[in-house]
């Protein structure tokens, strides 16, 4: 997600703040042991990440236009919560282990990485899609011959 303070500033601002603060709340449990850190990211984090979603949620939020750059943006984030939940997770945890390549926390290099935390339920409709298409084709090649047949 691609979000610039000129989009929408009014959101975008508190959206990049709210993320600024996560990332500072893992800046911060670097140094701490697993359990301390998990202390922190439950006292800290979780509020954090409430703010953002009622930010998402927020009536303005709604209002943005769905086709402007900025409302595919907050429509993929709301659609897409669980999912950056658990890739959010993972690379802050990775940067709180001192993770220098940071090349490897990109979306897509990471996605390939662990695909057993990806959602595929898009893909499975898609396909799904694919075959309802392909029977409803058959099916009409069928009853054109048939009909040609009895005529």
């Amino acid at each position: 997600m691609s979000l610039t303070r000129e989009q929408c500033p009014a959101l975008s601002g508190p959206i990049l703040a709210l993320l600024g603060e996560l990332y500072e709340i893992e800046d911060r449990g670097r140094l701490l042991n697993d359990a301390q850190r998990l202390v922190l990211r439950q006292q800290e984090s979780v509020p954090v990440m409430a703010r953002l979603w009622a930010v998402l949620d927020s009536p303005a939020a709604r209002q943005v236009l769905p086709k402007s750059k900025f409302g595919e943006a907050l429509n993929y984030l709301r659609n897409h919560w669980a999912a950056f939940q658990v890739y959010l997770r993972d690379v802050l945890e990775q940067l709180a282990r001192g993770t220098a390549d940071l090349r490897s926390l990109l979306p897509d290099v990471w996605k390939a990485a662990h695909p057993d935390r990806v959602r595929t339920f898009r893909v499975d409709e898609k396909e799904q899609r694919a075959q309802t298409r392909r029977y409803l084709r058959a099916r009409r090649r069928l009853q054109q011959r048939e009909a040609a047949s009895q005529a």
